[in-house]
């Protein structure tokens, strides 16, 4: 009986060889996974394709809604106001050369 107690029923070396190793082997599997697969394809793949699509919506809003919509707006705004400010003299008589010249349109566009 003491010789059983002394190696305490092979308590330890059971626990090594049933539980401890084959847990320890799957934890490296999953390990393994989880790097090489998930981490690196997954997790980075992802990264890439966000730093892609911000690239593109980046130039889309620079190029697109920023130069063309927005300052495009202004660049019209100016030129008709520089436009414009050539046919406002303040002169009275200016505007009814113009009031004048738009009702001689009207009735020859009229008489057709």
């Amino acid at each position: 009986m003491t010789d059983n107690l002394e190696n305490k029923y092979f308590f330890d070396e059971n626990y090594n060889k049933y539980i401890y190793q084959p847990t320890f082997r799957l934890a490296n599997k999953v390990a393994w996974i989880d790097w090489e697969l998930y981490d690196k394809y997954f997790i980075n793949g992802f990264g890439r394709f966000t730093d892609w699509a911000s690239r593109v919506t980046g130039k889309f809003d620079f190029d697109g809604i920023d130069q063309i919509l927005v300052d495009g707006t202004g660049r019209i705004a100016n030129l008709f106001g520089r436009t414009f400010k050539t046919v406002q003299t303040g002169k009275l008589q200016n505007y009814v050369l113009y009031v004048a010249a738009g009702v001689i349109i009207l009735m020859v566009i009229q008489s057709f």
